[in-house]
């Protein structure tokens, strides 16, 4: 064997030498612990960090954890809980404004892994929706007729379907008053009022659509006519229902309250008159279910 095939070229200290050979080299490289998924829980009080590995759950506060930009839209007084070592818990704050498809990570060197030996770099990944949400539920509640005087309320306050933050409201109206499809579009708030006399006579139709934070909607809608004539007020000052035995006698008394009473217009004026109003009671069957 001669130099050549044998000499320092083959097996001299470039090729075997501690470059190539060296522990350095062939030792195992630990991995730091990195986030793989950041999901927004199904209740949506909360969203999930995923990590690929263990790590060591420190006991630290949102503001050590979370990068500085995604903190900031978290709202007031986030909390950070650890559900396993590979699971953290970012609970939402009052006035949170994070959404999805924004950046939410871990500051640089505030975790170890289970071993101790290697910190995490600053790691950041896009908040993923749900996996699984009821969607939201649009409630409108609006009067189906409506006098010549008087207010009227189109109320979508009972809407749900926001998950701790504000819904937001866009409102659309069709009908013959023509200054309301300028005016109706431009309300972003739960419930309008207005007095009826600014409606024309006839049929006319409101549609809210409620949509919540991680942009589910839903839509609702109400028609209501608009009479002519002023519809007084009736109130009946008892309970649903009244138990009467046999010998007892039974005086139901209504109140009813002249259409548009102290509104301009509404007849109480000497000169305009007295307003007559005709009641007629009716006896409804019994309920024997």
């Amino acid at each position: 064997c001669g130099p050549t095939t044998c000499g320092p070229t083959t097996c001299g200290p470039t090729t075997c030498g501690p470059t190539s050979c060296s522990p350095t080299t062939l030792a195992p490289t630990i991995s730091p612990p990195e986030i793989v998924r950041t999901t927004t829980a199904n209740d949506m009080t909360h969203i999930w960090l995923f990590f690929q590995k263990d790590t060591t759950r420190p006991d630290k506060s949102c503001e050590e954890l979370l990068i500085p930009e995604a903190l900031a839209k978290l709202g007031e007084g986030p909390l950070c809980i650890w559900e396993t070592p590979r699971a953290l818990k970012v609970f939402f704050g009052t006035k949170a404004t994070l959404l999805l498809g924004e950046e939410l990570g871990l500051r640089t060197h505030v975790l170890l892994d289970y071993t101790r030996k290697v910190w995490n770099e600053r790691t950041t990944k896009r908040v993923l929706r749900p996996e699984k949400i009821n969607p939201p539920l649009a409630i409108l509640s609006a009067p189906s007729f409506v006098g010549s005087c008087g207010g009227l309320s189109i109320d979508a306050s009972s809407s749900s379907g926001s998950y701790g933050r504000d819904l937001k409201f866009t409102w659309l109206y069709s009908g013959p008053t023509t200054k309301l499809s300028t005016y109706v579009p431009s309300l972003s708030i739960n419930r309008i009022e207005f007095v009826a006399s600014n409606l024309t006579a006839g049929l006319h139709k409101f549609t809210v659509r409620i949509e919540n934070w991680i942009g589910d909607a839903a839509n609702s809608s109400a028609s209501l006519t608009k009479l002519p004539a002023a519809i007084p007020k009736i109130v009946l000052p008892c309970p649903g229902h009244i138990h009467v035995k046999a010998s007892e006698e039974l005086v139901i008394r209504a109140r009813i309250a002249e259409p548009c009473a102290g509104e301009s217009g509404s007849g109480d004026d000497e000169d305009e008159g007295e307003t007559v109003l005709r009641v007629k009671w009716s006896q409804l069957p019994p309920n024997t279910a």
